[in-house]
């Protein structure tokens, strides 16, 4: 009764409520959604979510995009209605930056925590606050021309993975990263293995599985030059799971459709250079960078030297 004094007509010609009462009923437009539809995850009668934000991934599965075109929303009245949430993914092969002056022996979990890292007698930390922070360390292997790095690192970012709104929000990540770095003279190669932990505010997406991941590089220096050329970390590991209302049934419980997909990326490469100059008291240093993405960058600095 509600619904249809709601969605009553009430434009008419010298209406008055002593006289026309409520209106006519319009049936059209009382079997349309009232109010703005929402994302409920508990149930039909639950709280509801609006319909916004974004998912940004590099693919998903037939079967979950097929879900996504059929899902149940509710309205005011929590009534269900089908609804077509496909256009809400953004296809992105790779959120992690493009890095520039890599230099031997750095790790991709140091360069994506951003920080300004320190290192003192084999220990390496960046520190911004408690929920951005990286501490590590640095061993050379005996009777080797191995060098092991561990670190532990905490960020705020999914560099394989970004929800918003109704999907969900990423709180937090925290990442290992084990690499080793063997060097004959002025040449370097390192190879690195990354797991990264995801700690989310569920919505539609209800978890980011331990992504794994695996990366290489190898350089040549001498005197001022750097040239250097590797991958960026490639995924071989991991799911994101989805927690997807699909239907009401006839005693109106939602129904919910659980499915995963695997978070994956393409093998993305780079290379780059970096050349330093000491003139009259002052360091002109160029860099430059680019993938195989068509990403690229590039840097000319000048320091003073004290």
């Amino acid at each position: 009764a509600q619904l249809l004094l709601q969605t009553a007509n009430k434009d008419l010609s010298n209406y008055s409520i002593t006289t026309h009462g409520q209106g006519l009923l319009d049936l059209d437009k009382a079997t349309q959604p009232v109010g703005g539809l929402g994302i409920s995850l508990t149930g039909r009668t639950g709280a509801t979510t609006s319909i916004s934000g974004s998912l940004s991934i590099n693919g998903v599965d037939d079967s979950v995009i097929s879900s996504l075109s059929s899902m149940s929303a509710i309205d005011d009245f929590d009534r269900d209605f089908k609804v077509d949430l496909t256009s809400m993914i953004k296809q992105n092969d790779n959120l992690m930056p493009l890095q520039s002056d890599y230099k031997k022996g750095d790790s991709w979990g140091a360069m994506l925590s951003n920080l300004d890292v320190k290192s003192l007698d084999g220990f390496i930390i960046g520190l911004e606050n408690k929920e951005h922070f990286l501490i590590g360390y640095n061993k050379s292997i005996i009777d080797t021309s191995l060098e092991l790095n561990l670190n532990y690192s905490k960020n705020q970012a999914n560099p394989w993975v970004d929800i918003s709104g109704v999907w969900g929000d990423v709180d937090s990540t925290s990442t290992i990263d084990s690499n080793l770095t063997w060097a004959n003279d002025n040449f370097w190669i390192q190879g690195g293995v990354m797991a990264t932990n995801t700690d989310l505010t569920a919505g539609l997406v209800s978890d980011i599985n331990n992504l794994y991941s695996v990366y290489t590089t190898a350089g040549w220096e001498k005197d001022n030059w750097r040239i250097y050329t590797g991958t960026k970390p490639k995924l071989i590991k991991g799911d994101i799971e989805f927690n997807l209302p699909s239907n009401v049934d006839e005693n109106g419980t939602m129904h919910y459709n659980k499915q995963k997909t695997r978070v994956k990326n393409n093998a993305t490469g780079f290379i780059g250079g970096f050349w330093q100059q000491d003139v009259n008291g002052y360091s002109l240093i160029t860099d430059g960078t680019v993938d195989s993405s068509g990403g690229h960058h590039t840097s000319i600095t000048i320091n003073k030297q004290f």
